[in-house]
């Protein structure tokens, strides 16, 4: 009998502490956390801002981000801020989601320096830049240029920017408006109107644009030259760009220009195209030039007889 009870006693013992077990953990214990939500961003941008991408390379077209090497760049390539794209013989296009887009001429560079989701900026190294705002996008860009203090806005606008790389600047406008500032100086530029900027100077009183684009080139006169070097002069519009042969030149405040162009052993001719502020190109080529710097065959003529000895 008393066996009997010790039994139940034990059993009602490990009854008690599997209810106590039971309790703490549906009761007492800690309960499960839901699971923490990670931030996401949405497929194509960076820290919830859009990114700008490479939406047309042809041509030479090349990338590189800070101050690393430069390679071929191919459309969709992302460009992201301190990314730079540059262009030899082929022209380019970024854009920032269907509201901004920004294009680039032959011969020309440019470098992203600022994104943010109502704001894109850049700074042109050098050459012909078209910036494209879709009006009533809320979307700014700033176009800044090298060695200068130069920044052109617009909200709305088309806005064109020409620069040399050492400070001369040119802005257009060819849809809306835009602001261009120098020197602590604040000039608005209208559809129609374009403006200049020299180093260290305000932005000139806007002005407006031409009808057309002017070429007009000295070549060398000569048909065939012994000179390898050859100087190529002309005139076109003010501070347009101009490449002549493998030189890139910008013409000045008149429009002159002037060039240094090697010739090739044998025939040559020289090709010219100009490009100004708002895109529009024209071509010229030289006439042949044949550069022949092989020295003069000399020709010794001898008598058959003069070895032979007379007869006395």
């Amino acid at each position: 009998m008393k066996s009997g009870s010790n039994l139940l006693f034990v059993a009602g013992v490990i009854l008690v502490l599997a209810l106590v077990v039971v309790g703490y953990f549906f009761i007492l214990g800690p309960t499960a956390s839901a699971p923490i939500a990670e931030p996401t961003v949405a497929a194509g941008t960076v820290g919830g801002v859009g990114q700008v991408r490479l939406a047309r390379a042809e041509g030479a077209v090349e990338i590189r981000l800070g101050t690393g090497e430069w390679l071929a760049a191919h459309a969709g390539a992302n460009v992201g801020p301190d990314t730079e794209v540059r262009t030899g013989v082929g022209t380019a296009a970024l854009s920032y989601g269907d509201d901004l887009d920004i294009e680039l001429s032959v011969d020309s560079e440019v470098r992203l320096t600022k994104l943010e989701n109502d704001l894109a900026r850049f700074e042109v190294q050098q050459g012909h830049v078209i910036a494209d705002v879709k009006p009533g996008s809320g979307k700014v860009v700033q176009l800044g240029a090298a060695h200068s203090d130069a920044v052109a806005e617009t909200r709305d606008g088309r806005l064109h920017l020409l620069t040399d790389g050492e400070g001369s600047v040119q802005a257009a406008v060819t849809r809306g408006r835009a602001s261009v500032s120098s020197e602590g100086t604040t000039v608005e530029i209208p559809a129609g109107y374009q403006t200049a900027i020299l180093p260290g100077k305000a932005p000139q009183t806007p002005m407006a644009l031409p009808g057309s684009l002017l070429l007009k080139i000295k070549w060398p006169a000569t048909k065939s030259t012994k000179k390898r070097r050859q100087l190529v002069v002309g005139n076109t519009n003010p501070f347009s760009r101009v490449r002549i042969g493998d030189s890139v030149v910008t013409a000045d405040e008149a429009g002159r220009f002037r060039a240094i162009v090697e010739l090739a052993e044998g025939q040559n001719q020289i090709s010219a195209r100009v490009v100004d502020v708002v895109g529009r190109v024209e071509s010229s080529t030289s006439p042949p030039i044949v550069l022949d710097t092989k020295p003069p065959k000399h020709a010794i003529t001898t008598d058959p007889d003069m070895w032979k000895r007379k007869s006395p």
